[in-house]
């Protein structure tokens, strides 16, 4: 996309060059045939070439300098309407994933009507993939440039989720993280270096889509944690959470789960804000941190603590140890709790 813009481009810049060129060289050959020998005739038929040639090359120029702006104009309101376009793609997306799990849900009541939705959703999804596809002449090199951004910024994001959760407590491999924590510098860079391409209304618009997205994408964790915590609840007749005691310095665990016993009662403290990403821990009575508790869902330990925060309607909370697992694994003797209401 790039090359044939820029020979597109080149061969204008050639013919008006070329026009411009011809010109001077009439006048340059008027100066130099004028005498006493030259006639009217020729005078006269030197300037009508001048003249026909300079106004092509004013015609020329005019008309260039006409398209550039016009195309720089069309390019703003096109990637507009692009970013415009993709979020609608995605809220289509998630629509269809909902429609989707609903007919899965419901499929020995009948799911006539969720297939009806989820065809007419595709239908949109086919014309919005259409719309996209008639500003790539306009916008391709934007819009190569906008998905491979994005493209890293979610691969970013997922080995950022990493981090958080291992902090969390979550159990991962030290050396898988270090090794996805050592590519993180590289996609800075690259992130940087396509950013750089992008016009300086895009950055801004990007920015604060990032934003929205990422405001959104955590309330919609947090709404469907606080579901899956109802549906055990329902199951179970209590709220259950598990968690980890760790000798690992980090987490400066003094006292031993191994001091409590089963039936014992110890209280959950949820840190922070609902803006902050911090942790659940267990504390005994003199709120001595005994333990972390862990994120069961497939979401951000944040929107997690989130939802604990109001399924349990308070930041600190009595609990019932229902199981310790004495043996171990590593440096951990992980546990099993009833929230106490």
């Amino acid at each position: 996309m790039k090359k044939r813009n820029f020979n597109k481009h080149i061969s204008k810049i050639l013919v008006i060059g070329f026009l411009g060129i011809i010109a001077i060289g009439i006048v340059v050959l008027q100066v130099a045939m004028t005498d006493e020998k030259t006639t009217k005739f020729d005078v006269a038929l030197l300037n009508i070439i001048q003249f026909i040639f300079s106004v092509l090359f004013s015609w020329f120029l005019a008309k260039n300098s006409f398209q550039i702006d016009f195309e720089r104009n069309q390019k703003k309101f096109a990637i507009a309407a692009y970013r415009r376009i993709t979020e609608l793609d995605k809220r289509v997306t998630a629509l269809a994933e909902k429609i989707q799990s609903k007919i899965k849900l419901n499929s020995a009541a009948g799911t006539g009507d969720f297939e009806i939705l989820l065809a007419i959703t595709d239908g949109i999804k086919q014309n919005i993939g259409s719309s996209i596809a008639d500003w790539g002449d306009i916008i391709g090199d934007e819009i190569e440039t906008l998905e491979e951004l994005n493209k890293i910024l979610k691969e970013r994001e997922r080995i950022l989720t990493l981090q958080v959760s291992k902090e969390s407590g979550t159990d991962f491999n030290d050396n898988t993280i270090n090794e996805k924590v050592a590519v993180l510098e590289e996609y800075n860079q690259k992130i940087l270096s396509l950013m750089s391409n992008l016009p300086e209304t895009i950055k801004i618009q990007m920015k604060e889509q990032r934003k929205q997205e990422a405001k959104r994408d955590e309330e919609d964790q947090i709404n469907e944690n606080i579901r899956k915590f109802y549906e055990l609840k329902n199951e179970m007749g209590y709220t259950t959470l598990s968690g980890f005691w760790s000798t690992a310095e980090r987490y400066n665990m003094k006292r031993s789960i191994l001091d409590f016993k089963r039936g014992d009662r110890l209280k959950i403290e949820i840190l922070g804000n609902p803006n902050d990403k911090g942790p659940v821990n267990l504390i005994d009575g003199n709120n001595e941190m005994v333990g972390r508790v862990t994120n069961p869902f497939t979401t951000s330990y944040s929107s997690f603590s989130n939802a604990l925060r109001v399924i349990i309607g308070k930041t600190v909370s009595e609990v019932e140890l229902l199981d310790i697992d004495e043996s171990g694994v590593g440096n951990r003797h992980h546990f099993a709790l009833k929230v106490l209401e």
